[in-house]
């Protein structure tokens, strides 16, 4: 059922102004790879450029090395869901899910008992004589995707289809997506604004801004060695200290901290995840901490930012400041102003290229 998908230096432009530049991209077959970028990136430009809902002002889109640019639509073998589920009212449950279908030629019957098989993948089977006007948000999502994939796509897209849906509805759909991908084993492409959302349904996370892909790399590479400092700002980092590499170590207001082996001698941001820091017990010894004093708490419901400022000598004689982001379990007990320790899980410090 699934397909590999390249994009090789796809560009789109309307008149004078580029949309997307020379975008390349691999999804190998039955891998998820979210589009993640805010609003006005290209995300959904791309997405419909492989859909061949747009037509690309250069480069190409390939399906298993084949190329898409004469191939129509209906005949890609792609499936697209949009954030509105777009079901056809006078229709019920089970006949929007047969339409692909029954526009085939098959017979209604035939049509009808295959939909329900995907009705039942997506756990509407109990819903299918029902009118869609009768379905909640989440329920008319859930056929939306039964529809797509009663296509049999080769390659499901999926345009932030759960962005109007509550916390716990959305929740449930990335429970029902990992179902689906665990049965059918699809290509997937998703657009999503959302980081966390990217983080749990994608194997994979391409991060665009004004129509370029800035990283592509799996979820832990994008938020742990970020590329650029846009990177690590796009994915939540709150943690980016200025400072110069020197032979695989980063100095900076934070004091001297091994980086990753091949980091450029020269002016870098040390980006390391708040989640990747701890608040190290008195007393404890082994591994590097940085001394600083609390700036701050911020609740984050059954966690806590703790907000510390630290001060340190740099080896070369110049002294600086920095807040530093800690991101630690329940509600510490600490007062403004205390002295604590920092320590680093896995020692994740990352440097980038200050530009």
């Amino acid at each position: 059922m699934s397909s590999g998908l390249e994009l090789r230096a796809v560009s789109r432009s309307f008149g004078s102004t580029g949309v997307l530049h020379d975008v390349s991209l691999t999804v190998p077959p039955s891998r998820c790879v979210a589009l993640l970028g805010a609003s006005g990136s290209g995300k959904s430009s791309l997405l419909r450029i492989i859909a061949g809902l747009d037509t690309p002002s250069g480069g190409e889109v390939l399906a298993d090395g084949a190329d898409l640019a004469a191939v129509p639509v209906e005949e890609r073998g792609m499936a697209l869901v949009f954030q509105k589920a777009l079901l056809f009212p006078h229709l019920n449950v089970v006949d929007n899910v047969a339409f692909a279908a029954r526009m085939a030629g098959r017979r209604r019957s035939v049509a009808r008992q295959q939909a329900m098989e995907f009705l039942d993948l997506v756990q509407l089977a109990d819903y299918a004589r029902r009118p869609v006007g009768t379905l909640s948000g989440g329920q008319e999502q859930r056929v939306a995707l039964a529809r797509a994939l009663a296509r049999q796509p080769r390659i499901l897209l999926l345009d932030e289809p759960f962005a109007s849906l509550d916390v716990q509805l959305r929740q449930d759909m990335y429970a029902l997506i990992d179902h689906i991908r665990a049965q059918l084993a699809p290509t997937v492409v998703v657009v999503t604004h959302d980081r966390q959302e990217a983080s749990i349904l994608a194997d994979s996370i391409a991060v665009l801004d004004e129509g370029r892909i800035l990283q592509h790399g799996t979820v832990h590479q994008i938020h742990y060695e970020p590329a650029t400092q846009q990177v690590n700002n796009l994915l939540g980092g709150l943690n980016a200290i200025p400072g110069v590499v020197r032979d695989g170590r980063h100095h900076s207001a934070l004091g001297v901290l091994a980086v990753q082996e091949d980091a450029v001698d020269g002016p870098a941001v040390l980006t390391v995840r708040q989640e990747a820091l701890r608040l190290v017990p008195s007393g404890e010894t082994g591994g590097p901490t940085i001394k600083g004093s609390v700036a701050g708490l911020t609740s984050l419901g059954a966690r806590t930012l703790v907000r510390i400022l630290v001060g340190a000598d740099d080896p070369a004689g110049s002294t600086g400041s920095a807040t530093l982001a800690v991101d630690v379990p329940g509600r510490p007990q600490l007062l403004p102003g205390q002295v604590v320790e920092v320590g680093l899980h896995e020692h994740r410090a990352w440097a980038v290229p200050q530009r």
